[in-house]
């Protein structure tokens, strides 16, 4: 978390219930990450991917999180928002269509390619 706070006391009491790390009051690496993702308003929520080069998943993460219809639990749950990869959604098996099986093959025979 990094804040923009102008006053010690109020910076103190809004991280005192976070549950994440916060930067130091005035940080100037708060300043500058503001700067790098043109935080305009609070709050302001980017989400880093640190496993792809520190890429951007989300620059609007606020709006996508009071936008979704299924609730903050969904958000959570779903988090870090990334695309799926190819492996996560293609499905476990693959039926042929009826039209291309052979005489008593069962239904269930998986495509090979």
């Amino acid at each position: 978390f990094c804040s923009l706070d102008y006053e010690r006391r109020e910076y103190e009491k809004y991280i005192s219930n976070m549950p994440w790390l916060c930067m130091p009051y005035q940080s100037n690496f708060s300043k500058q990450m503001a700067k790098k993702y043109k935080a305009k308003g609070i709050p302001h929520l980017v989400v880093i991917d640190a496993t792809k080069g520190y890429s951007i998943i989300t620059s609007d993460a606020v709006s996508e999180i009071r936008s979704d219809k299924q609730g903050l639990r969904n958000v959570i749950s779903n988090f870090p928002w990334r695309e799926k990869t190819f492996l996560e959604i293609w499905p476990d098996r693959i039926y042929t269509p009826m039209r291309n099986r052979t005489a008593g093959e069962p239904p269930s025979k998986m495509m090979n390619s």
